[in-house]
C-alpha cells in the first residue's frame, strides 16, 4: 500500500469546518463568525494552536477565520485590487514586470487567507501559458504562485520545472509559498533533491503570518 507523504497527511487536519474550529478555539458564541463563506475556511492545525483562545483580536485569527465583516459592502472594494486583470496575458499568466513572468501554477493553498485578492480567478491547464513564455526571449524569470506552487505534489511540480527547463531563455524560477510557515514538512527530501537536480537559479519568497 502506498501512503501520501507525511506532508498530505497532516494537510488533512487543516480545519475547514467552522464548527470543529470553534470548539477548538473555545468560542462559545459564533454570531461574529460567518458560517457559509464563499472563500471557504482553511486553516492549519500548526496555526490554529497559536491562536489565542476565544480571542477575536488575535492576529492569526483575522488573518484566516472567516467573520461576518466580510459581507460588508464599501465602494472602494474591489475583487482586483492589484490591477491583475489588466497585465494577464491569458487565465494564468501575468507579465507585470519587464523580464519576469507569474504562472498561477495552482488555486489550491496551505491556507485560505481572508484577505486573498486571487480568490476569484479561474484556474485550470496551463499549457497556453507555456507556449506564450517560450514565444518571449526576453522572459528570464518565472514566478511560480497561485494559490500556492507547493500544494502541488512533487511529481507535478517536476513535470512543470521540466517544460520550463525546455525554455532556454528562462534562466531564473522563484516560489512565492506559505507552506514553511503552515506546513513546513512540505519541505521534503524529496522536494529538496528535485531542486537540487534542476539548472534553475531558485528563490523562495515566504509570506509570513503575524503571531
Amino acid at each position: 500500500m502506498t501512503y501520501p507523504p507525511l506532508w498530505r497527511q497532516i494537510q488533512k487536519k487543516n480545519f475547514t469546518k467552522i464548527e470543529d474550529l470553534l470548539e477548538f478555539l473555545q468560542i462559545p458564541d459564533s454570531k461574529k463568525i460567518l458560517v457559509k463563506p464563499s472563500f471557504p475556511l482553511n486553516l492549519p492545525l500548526r496555526l490554529a494552536k497559536k491562536i489565542r483562545k476565544n480571542d477575536f483580536s488575535d492576529p492569526i485569527f483575522r488573518q484566516l477565520v472567516p467573520l461576518i465583516e466580510e459581507e460588508n459592502q464599501h465602494p472602494d472594494f474591489s475583487l482586483d485590487p492589484v490591477s491583475d486583470k489588466e497585465f494577464r496575458k491569458s487565465t494564468r499568466l501575468l507579465h507585470k514586470y519587464e523580464g519576469r513572468v507569474l504562472l498561477l501554477a495552482t488555486g489550491a493553498c496551505v491556507m485560505n487567507c481572508r484577505y486573498c485578492f486571487r480568490q476569484n480567478m479561474d484556474y485550470g491547464d496551463f499549457s497556453q501559458e507555456l507556449a506564450i513564455i517560450k514565444k518571449d526571449p526576453s522572459i528570464k524569470e518565472v514566478i511560480l504562485s497561485g494559490g500556492d506552487p507547493l500544494s502541488l505534489s512533487n511529481r507535478a511540480l517536476r513535470d512543470l520545472i521540466d517544460q520550463l527547463e525546455a525554455i532556454p531563455h528562462v534562466k531564473l524560477l522563484r516560489f512565492h509559498t506559505r507552506f514553511p510557515m503552515g506546513i513546513p514538512e512540505r519541505i521534503d527530501d524529496e522536494f529538496l533533491e528535485l531542486l537540487d537536480s534542476s539548472r534553475f537559479s531558485i528563490y523562495f519568497v515566504l509570506f509570513d503570518c503575524q503571531y
